[in-house]
């Protein structure tokens, strides 16, 4: 018989390890295995069998199955709106495990003994996120529902440690884990530079998501409360993210940067460790480069060529296009943020309200740096490359 010694919590981080405790009290059997069927909704299952040898001198073994359930989440960007928070279907994923054992029976013949014993099931699955920890960090109850919901800036899934500052045609996504369905009513102020209000509006048709959920806080929301005939005027703005009974769960203030800009502007969103996506803007000059790869053959010219007849053609040219960025002085908090941008697997640059490019971040080492209170860490200069290239004709 198959028994559940240690199990995950319901909702854990899957790019960490998600271990199972397993006991058998056939372990004693000839060739004895732990089986382990891993069901994922929505999915033909089970996805896949797992088997593991019973642990040296006792009848147990720790089954991790992170790295089979990983498989089934990427993460969510740019399907947002500003009328409904947004489920984060990609970014989470449901699963329940069947546990059983195989061993030799007393004429040699392996038999089969699965679903002795169950960890969720079709009905009531687990759940699993994208997040990630670092080793320091984590614990089993590092993603749990008490510790991100405990207090009112824990449940944002993004960077919360600085003040953020945002162009008026540019957009911010915000994500939360939500198992609670904790929001319902959206409020936005709009300040000027004295803290006068412009303009205070809210949306409460919100229908409660459970799980992760996305809102863009961005232009498109600014529009949709109308704010932009305010907007020249503006210095910032305040989201007020309520529960149904008009009670804070989480606010976000937003610097606008109305300034006439000196240099192009590259918008970056990232795939932050927790799972959603953290925004930053590179003010200061930039360099765009192209890296040409180029390919060509020799032809062999008749005895009568004309002056104008090619020699040396090119058959195959690549090009790989990049640009060196430099933000504006840092703070210790954005300087800390950052880090996960050059970190991150996952990078848009924003070049409209609507269109996102896939870019990649260049980058070997990152310097930790941290300066006394009061004082700005100098300017981050990071190089980006599309994640595409292009070509040229063949002729």
């Amino acid at each position: 018989m198959i028994t559940i010694i240690e199990n995950p919590n319901n909702w854990q981080n899957l790019y960490n390890e998600i271990v199972v405790g397993v006991s058998g009290s056939n372990s004693t059997q000839p060739n004895f295995q732990f089986l382990c069927d891993v069901n994922v909704s929505g999915q033909t299952n089970p996805v896949t069998r797992l088997t593991y040898p019973k642990q040296p001198l006792v009848g147990t073994v720790q089954i991790n199955i992170a790295d089979v359930i990983k498989n089934y989440v990427t993460y969510d960007f740019n399907a947002f709106n500003t009328t409904a928070l947004v489920k984060c279907t990609n970014s989470e994923v449901k699963y329940w495990l069947e546990l059983g054992e195989i061993y030799d029976n007393v004429s040699g013949v392996p038999v089969i003994y699965s679903n002795q014993a169950q960890y969720g099931t079709s009905g009531s699955p687990k759940s699993g996120s994208n997040a990630i920890f670092d080793f320091l960090d984590w614990s089993k109850t590092a993603f749990s529902t008490n510790k991100l919901l405990s207090t009112s800036n824990q449940v944002s899934l993004n960077d919360n440690s600085y003040r953020e500052k945002i162009r008026s045609n540019q957009q911010r996504f915000l994500t939360f884990f939500d198992l609670n369905n904790n929001i319902v009513i959206v409020e936005l102020t709009l300040y000027n530079s004295a803290g006068v209000v412009l303009l205070t509006n809210s949306y409460s048709s919100y229908t409660p998501q459970s799980g992760i959920v996305a809102l863009n806080i961005g232009d498109s929301m600014l529009d949709f409360f109308g704010a932009s005939g305010y907007m020249s005027s503006a210095s910032y703005y305040k989201v007020d993210i309520k529960d149904s009974g008009d009670d804070l769960v989480f606010t976000k203030t937003i610097d606008i940067d109305n300034s006439c800009a000196k240099f192009p502007i590259y918008r970056l969103h990232w795939l932050n460790s927790m799972g959603g996506f953290d925004a930053f803007n590179f003010n200061m000059v930039s360099i765009e480069r192209t890296e040409i790869e180029n390919k060509e053959f020799k032809k062999v010219q008749s005895l009568n060529y004309a002056k104008t007849d090619r020699l040396k053609t090119k058959y195959y040219t690549k090009l790989m296009e990049s640009i060196t960025l430099n933000s504006d002085l840092l703070s210790d908090d954005e300087y800390a943020a950052l880090e996960e941008l050059v970190l991150s697997p996952i990078v848009m640059m924003e070049t409209s309200t609507s269109t996102y490019v896939p870019v990649n971040i260049v980058a070997t080492n990152y310097v930790k740096r941290k300066y006394d209170q009061g004082r700005v860490i100098p300017n981050m200069e990071l190089t980006i490359q599309y994640s595409f290239d292009n070509y040229r004709q063949s002729l």
